[in-house]
């Protein structure tokens, strides 16, 4: 049996975010995924370079420090200090609210190899909050993604997320092309309920993966947003935005909704998923 673990986590934005950065921590202690991965980790601009632990594995493609306040790292640091050892790796999407690097992390149990992170949007920019890249690194014979994705329309009116689909549409297929098997996870910015978006893209495009809240044996709780939040203002029902995909032929027995104040006291702006291979 394996664990997946994904969730926004909305890191430093929280209201005390250092005890709900300790419920999360108590949480991966009791759960022990295999592997997870969150979104919105931040750092402040401003905070001092430090010098990871040996277990951090530098993304190709980033070229952002580690900083002492980055939410990644501190996770790292406090789970091995109850000696629980995760492989890591982090990289930066843009600038979050005007101090913040922003990015995406990736923990595994196993080495992290091939780690790279990939521009999807069509800027680079980092002052543009429209940057996006996806976090992908390999850890036996899987190949693990952190996703943050763009809206299927943007603010510019711009159709975003099927470019930066295709994108990594792309990369999965050619790292499936050597074997390996696709986990991939995060905030996705799209809808489920909402046809000829860009769930549907993905079901169309990629029908080797498998959604685990459609597949799973069992299913604990649906929805990972309510209301409005970051992102999605005006918003006033509840969505389904984030995801757990994996390849069509493995067994997905549980697929739970956490940390909504059903399972777990809500950390987050976002719910967070937990899966059980």
């Amino acid at each position: 049996m394996e664990k997946l673990f994904t969730l926004n986590t909305h890191s430093w934005i929280e209201d005390n975010p250092e005890d709900k950065l300790e419920k999360l921590i108590d949480f991966i202690i009791r759960e022990e995924p295999n592997y997870f991965c969150f979104q919105e980790i931040n750092q402040q601009i401003t905070s001092p370079i430090v010098k990871p632990d040996e277990f951090y594995v530098e993304a190709k493609g980033n070229n952002f420090p580690i900083k002492a306040d980055n939410y990644a790292l501190l996770i790292a640091e406090k789970l091995a200090s109850k000696g629980l050892m995760y492989y890591w790796s982090w990289a930066v999407n843009h600038v979050g609210y005007g101090k913040y690097d922003e990015g995406v992390a990736l923990f595994s149990k196993e080495k992290l190899t091939d780690v790279e992170s990939i521009l999807v949007s069509q800027t680079d920019d980092y002052e543009d909050y429209h940057t996006r890249k996806v976090l992908v690194g390999n850890a036996g014979n899987k190949s693990i993604y952190s996703a943050h994705f763009s809206w299927w329309i943007d603010d510019k009116n711009e159709k975003c997320f099927e470019k930066e689909w295709n994108i990594i549409l792309k990369n999965i297929k050619a790292r499936r092309s050597l074997g390996y098997q696709t986990i991939i996870m995060g905030d996705f910015n799209n809808a489920a309920h909402i046809e000829n978006e860009g769930y549907q893209l993905i079901k169309e495009s990629a029908p080797f993966l498998k959604d685990t809240f459609i597949n799973s044996k069992s299913v604990v709780g649906q929805y990972t947003v309510l209301n409005e939040i970051d992102g999605w203002d005006g918003n006033n029902q509840s969505l389904r935005i984030d995801y757990v995909f994996v390849d069509e032929y493995v067994e997905a027995y549980k697929h739970m909704v956490i940390f909504d104040n059903v399972n777990e006291e809500i950390i987050s702006d976002h719910f967070g998923i937990i899966i059980e291979l």
